[in-house]
């Protein structure tokens, strides 16, 4: 369906809901896929954002570069995210 994908961040869940997508395009088409696309962003939004990531980069890192932006986080705002989400790891 999509050739120039960058899967390299898919887990294994991801490629089973890809060949599912992959399977509802063809056989429903464009309306089939973006129905299953939405329920897909309802029941697991990680699997959602990973598989719409890969579709096209760049339009979701500007989407979320916008949404920091409207919501005021900053830089040093994700990083100390990131170092407590990795302290709890650990």
């Amino acid at each position: 369906m999509f050739d120039d994908m960058d899967t390299t961040a898919f887990t294994d869940n991801d490629w089973a809901e890809w060949n599912r997508l992959q399977r509802e395009y063809e056989s429903g088409g464009t309306k089939t896929l973006s129905a299953a696309l939405w329920a897909l962003a309802e029941a697991d939004p990680l699997c959602y954002f990973n598989i719409v990531e890969a579709l096209n980069p760049d339009s979701v890192s500007e989407a979320i570069k916008d949404r920091m932006v409207a919501m005021e986080i900053t830089r040093e705002d994700v990083e100390e995210i990131v170092q407590k989400a990795t302290a709890r790891e650990h």
